[in-house]
């Protein structure tokens, strides 16, 4: 799991940022909150009742954000 978190942060979301010409001090910024905030979630991941809120919230929303990587990645972005 950790390597599909660390290609997220160190590829994807990067590049996606890039797109939009946003300077590389705020992509840096902005890449490290979203990596705190990952695995600050999967911390607790095990915790069947929080993993299924959290995605319940994501879902909604989910579907529609972009970068269009797997689902479950976008519902990270609560």
């Amino acid at each position: 799991m950790n390597n599909l978190i660390n290609g997220y942060i160190k590829d994807v979301l990067p590049s996606f940022f890039a797109r939009y010409n946003i300077p590389k001090n705020v992509i840096e910024v902005v890449t490290k909150d979203i990596e705190d905030r990952i695995y600050s979630l999967l911390i607790r991941w095990n915790e069947i009742e929080f993993r299924r809120v959290l995605l319940t919230t994501g879902l909604e929303e989910a579907t529609f954000y972009e970068p269009n990587v797997n689902l479950e990645l976008r519902c990270f972005r609560i």
